[in-house]
């Protein structure tokens, strides 16, 4: 399977189709990110470790498909805002 073939990554910009309403995305600064978490009790590295994965996922670093899901399970893989728009339900937790 290309990675063409397969439904594709999902971005906070998809969130609407899910919650049926406007989502606005607000972009926070890593120092900033970093300063939020202390604030709920986390340690300092633990809190920069979880702002450095931000950075990195901001950069794209998991934005890629793959055919696991085909090879693991015999089936293509279905698209996640699919999905969860077909069971509202999922949608609450």
């Amino acid at each position: 399977m290309r990675p063409s073939d397969n439904p594709g990554t999902f971005d906070h910009g998809q969130s609407h189709r899910l919650l049926g309403r406007p989502v606005e995305h607000v972009d926070v600064r890593h120092g900033e990110f970093v300063r939020y978490l202390r604030s709920t009790w986390l340690p300092s590295g633990i809190a920069g470790v979880l702002a450095d994965l931000d950075q990195l996922i901001r950069a794209g670093a998991e934005d890629r498909v793959s055919d696991t899901v085909e090879r693991l399970t015999g089936r293509p893989p279905r698209d996640l805002v699919d999905i969860l728009v077909a069971a509202p339900d999922a949608r609450e937790c």
